[in-house]
């Protein structure tokens, strides 16, 4: 894999990263800008905000391995 790739790779995992973080930051408060008080709705948020993150951290992670395997 092209070092460029790789760079893609990155740059796309991240953009998504911010997008999940943004996401959870309008999740955490209310429509009217106040912060949730519901505890249900803050677990499933940091549940999913975790797996999103993880699995771009996955993806960042099989890029380099790629990379690194095709050098």
């Amino acid at each position: 894999m092209e070092i460029s790739k790789l760079s893609w790779y990155y740059a796309t995992a991240c953009n998504r990263v911010h997008t999940v973080v943004d996401e959870f930051y309008e999740t955490v408060h209310t429509e009217e800008g106040l912060p949730q008080e519901c505890k249900d709705i803050i677990d499933q948020a940091m549940e999913r905000v975790t797996e999103n993150i993880e699995e771009e951290l996955s993806l960042i992670k099989s890029a380099l391995d790629e990379h690194l395997e095709s050098k």
